[in-house]
């Protein structure tokens, strides 16, 4: 009769957990955690499920515990990664992510991870050429052309970040943060009116963005461009 409750409860932890309800499908596997707490599948569910809401420091406890039961799944340790990259312990994260490449050694996504990581402790090299290895595995994966560009944004290349910018937009062409990355090179590069450009774009796709009313606002008093100065004021304005 336990074993029945248990495998019900999970499959109704899945379905919530894939609609994206995550409250309820955390709370749902806390149920079957009191059935059976060491269950390495219930523990990764949970763990994933608090690290997709933020709650990295559960999220690292109960992914830990899958480990006690299970080391051959390499989403646990990659999902271990990006947990401890959250709270920026980023030796933690290189480790875990390094484990996860040793039992799936085309892992496109950790390639990815492990560039951003790379980049996070300045070792640009090692960052670019984990990132190169994504794009080889999968040569449509934006977000690893996106982060290409910010790792030679951060080593002031301004034109190959650009070059890499661009080409996740154009994998992915409401691609916010790629957007907002050019915008951001052009402002630094005194390409204002490409800048402007690029910011406007991002608040047409979505005009809830954070900060992009701010950043269209400042670019404006950097130019003295005062002709719609009290516009973008009171959006911003409403937007408070």
């Amino acid at each position: 009769m336990i074993e029945k409750n248990f495998k019900e409860i999970l499959q109704e932890a899945k379905k919530l957990h894939q609609k994206g309800d995550l409250i309820s499908a955390i709370n749902t596997y806390l149920k079957i955690i009191d059935i059976e707490e060491n269950d390495p599948e219930v523990n990764f569910y949970l763990g994933t499920a608090y690290l997709q809401s933020g709650a990295f420091e559960n999220s690292i406890k109960y992914l830990k515990k899958s480990l006690e039961g299970e080391t051959s799944n390499p989403m646990i340790y990659n999902n271990l990664g990006i947990a401890f990259k959250e709270v920026f312990e980023f030796e933690m994260a290189k480790e875990y992510f390094n484990k996860a490449l040793k039992i799936k050694k085309d892992f496109t996504q950790v390639y990815n991870n492990q560039g951003i990581i790379f980049r996070k402790l300045k070792d640009f090299d090692k960052s670019l050429q984990f990132l190169k290895k994504a794009i080889e595995l999968k040569p449509d994966y934006s977000e690893a052309f996106n982060n290409t560009g910010n790792t030679f944004n951060d080593i002031g290349n301004k034109e190959e970040a650009i070059r890499n910018y661009k080409k996740a937009i154009q994998l992915r062409p409401n691609y916010l943060d790629a957007y907002l990355n050019i915008g951001t090179c052009y402002q630094e590069l005194k390409n204002y009116d490409e800048a402007k450009k690029n910011y406007l774009k991002v608040r047409e796709i979505d005009p809830n963005y954070d900060f992009i009313n701010g950043k269209i606002l400042h670019l404006n008093m950097n130019i003295c461009d005062w002709e719609t100065f009290d516009d973008e004021k009171k959006i911003i304005e409403n937007s408070i």
